[in-house]
């Protein structure tokens, strides 16, 4: 899915509206019903007072009108107006005319001398949302500030104020407990560095129009759940299991085979029609007790054959002194690279010996060893960015929110996933839902997109069932059926 920048968003409201025949007045109403009724169900504590701060903009003029459905509920709502609009035309001024009469709301004019956050223990944030483009400056910053220092739950209505797409840390933000983006999240929703200021963020749909949306141009988006369920291949009655594809694992190190069979749990799991362990003859018996479903070939063997598999996965549980055998697999095509993979090829300086369209898994440390360190997360799907489109390969840069990159440099964030799953064999399971789903699919950007998904939703599942502290890998990989089933079956 899509995800659209302000500028996008704003000329998507006119064709929306264009469309269906309304007005921005109208769809104005909408998103601020929809804001009200999430702000009731994520109210912290009971009150009969709520605030709000309203800036001169569009944002300001969506507070106007929530103030008027808050004063429904609560005796008293007190609108701190920092800078009227005197434009008559503009959305502000009518929305002001429209609920100014109402009765329990209280309106009053900013003052930074003044600590107007006091008023109130739960406060919205109705000053900027999406409009801003620019570092707050003067009397918004002091707004902002007295925000922040309230003490108070904060709301903040489509954006934390102060908040845009190249904001500094430093900068006069709005630290927002929740944030309810109208229509959907924007890019930098994703980063790790902004997450103090959003709090807690959903999205929610307000009316404009999808189909609009999705012929933007924008190279973000979000995978979402109805596109997995159309990425993964549905089995066919009269199907065989060369259908579903021949995946090939490399395990190497007797020291690390935790490692591998993670990944081998994972690619089962995930429903590839073979699989193939490449490892030493003394490790045969050890794989085929504990998977009966894998087939085990020499490593020698497999590097001396011309044998095509849809998909090769070398990395997980390898160890290392076997560079060798690395460089050699990495003129495979099909082939994802995780762990011990990519450390031989940041140690050996092999980035320019893997071919197009190979897939790499790093985690941030491994991403650092590769392509160099950063401040922000921002700065490293930048050259994650850059580094699918110089190298024609695809990245999954691991972590919450993890962004795949592709070779036409387009930026997809997964949603699914939680802090459980930062433990030990969790990134080897994914190797083996990934190599998994890329045997069965063809198709390498389809598996990076449904692998990270499901991987995700298992860890999902994984803490419901047992919980974020006590879950482990082992129970990530046990759970992939049951996040391919309830994805499928949507």
């Amino acid at each position: 899915m899509k995800l659209l920048l302000p500028k996008e968003i704003k000329e998507l409201e006119i064709k929306s509206v264009s469309k269906q025949g309304t007005n921005l007045l109208s769809l104005m109403e909408e998103a601020s019903y929809v804001f009200f009724r999430w702000f009731m169900r994520n109210l912290p504590i009971p009150s009969d007072t709520v605030s709000i701060y309203i800036g001169k903009g569009n944002n300001g003029a969506d507070g106007l009108c929530i103030a008027s459905y808050m004063s429904s509920v609560f005796k008293t709502v007190k609108v701190i107006i920092i800078e009227k609009n005197e434009n008559i035309e503009s959305l502000w001024a009518k929305m002001y005319n429209r609920v100014s009469h109402i009765e329990n709301l209280e309106f009053i004019d900013f003052q930074p001398t003044i600590q107007n956050a006091a008023l109130s223990k739960i406060i919205i944030d109705a000053i900027f949302g999406i409009g801003l483009n620019r570092k707050a400056s003067a009397v918004w910053e002091e707004a902002i500030k007295q925000l922040n220092s309230s003490g108070s739950y904060i709301y903040s209505v489509d954006s934390p104020s102060g908040l845009y797409e190249n904001s500094e840390i430093e900068d006069t933000i709005v630290e927002a407990h929740a944030t309810l983006k109208f229509f959907r999240p924007l890019p930098w929703f994703f980063y790790k560095e902004y997450a103090p200021f959003l709090g807690k963020w959903e999205y929610l749909p307000i009316g404009l129009d999808e189909l609009i949306a999705d012929e933007s141009t924008s190279s973000y988006h979000i995978t979402i759940a109805e596109e997995v369920k159309h990425m993964i291949q549905h089995k066919s009655p009269f199907a065989h299991k060369g259908t579903y594809g021949h995946a090939l694992i490399y395990a190497a190190s007797p020291n690390m085979r935790g490692a591998t069979c993670l990944t081998i749990k994972g690619a089962i799991n995930a429903g590839a029609g073979k699989i193939t362990v490449a490892t030493t003859e003394e490790q045969y018996g050890f794989y085929q007790s504990l998977f009966p479903e894998v087939i085990c070939k020499s490593i020698m063997e497999i590097n001396k054959s011309v044998y095509t598999y849809d998909a090769v996965c070398i990395g997980p549980g390898f160890g290392n002194g076997k560079d060798g055998i690395i460089q050699t697999s990495l003129k495979r095509p099909h082939l994802v690279i995780d762990a011990d993979g990519l450390n031989a090829i940041a140690r050996n300086s092999w980035l320019d010996d893997v071919v197009e369209g190979t897939i790499i898994t790093p985690h941030i440390g491994e991403f650092r060893q590769l392509f160099g360190k950063y401040e922000t997360r921002k700065d490293y799907v930048s050259r994650q960015q850059q580094e699918s489109i110089k190298r024609r390969i695809y990245i999954i840069l691991k972590g919450r929110y993890t962004s795949i990159t592709d070779p036409q440099g387009n930026v997809y964030f997964n949603a699914t996933g939680n802090e459980g799953m930062a433990t030990a064999g969790s990134g080897d399971v994914l190797t083996g839902v990934l190599t998994s789903i890329l045997a069965r699919t063809r198709n390498p950007l389809n598996a990076c997109l449904s692998s990270v998904y499901i991987h995700g939703k298992s860890g999902d599942l994984a803490a419901v069932e047992l919980s974020k502290i006590s879950m482990s890998a082992g129970d990530i990989a046990g759970n992939i059926p049951k996040a391919i089933k309830t994805t499928i079956s949507r």
